[in-house]
């Protein structure tokens, strides 16, 4: 893997807002295939936080219930 495609990697996984370094259209895709990639998977992980979430938040009220009936 060449230096500049590792420092793509990098600052698309880094926190911080880093400039990407594309010197090729191949570059440029595979940026844009993991940032793709990055963003769904942050998504992915909203969504199965909030599902848990919410399952907690039911089993809680549920147990509430069967406490106070």
């Amino acid at each position: 893997m060449s230096d500049s495609i590792a420092e793509n990697i990098a600052a698309l996984l880094s926190k911080r807002k880093k400039k990407l370094i594309i010197k090729t259209e191949g570059q440029l895709r595979v940026a844009t295939a993991l940032k793709t990639t990055l963003s769904l998977r942050f998504q992915m992980k909203a969504q199965i936080h909030l599902f848990l979430k919410q399952e907690a938040e039911e089993k809680s009220i549920t147990r509430l219930r069967y406490q106070y009936m």
